[in-house]
């Protein structure tokens, strides 16, 4: 059996392989993941973000948006 250790990152439940690794296409393996111990944290306090949400809610922040999506869309056209 033959060791291979490279780091990545973990995205939407797949590990990507380095490019020079390429030749492990189509090969059995047996995986063994070792985490950091600082998990990444969102950047953010949901509780705290669901409140603004209500405070806005409240005070009419969004009275005048007929159609989220279409109105995501329009503010982001000022980015483009």
């Amino acid at each position: 059996m033959q060791a291979i250790e490279f780091d990545t990152y973990i995205s939407q439940n797949r590990i990507q392989i380095p490019m020079d690794l390429n030749y492990l296409n189509n090969i059995k393996a047996k995986v063994s993941i070792q985490i950091e111990d600082k998990l990444p944290q969102g950047n953010f306090d949901k509780r705290s973000l669901l409140d603004a949400f209500n405070k806005a809610k409240k005070v009419g922040a969004f009275r005048n948006i007929e159609n989220s999506v279409s109105w995501q869309q329009d503010i982001r056209d000022e980015w483009e």
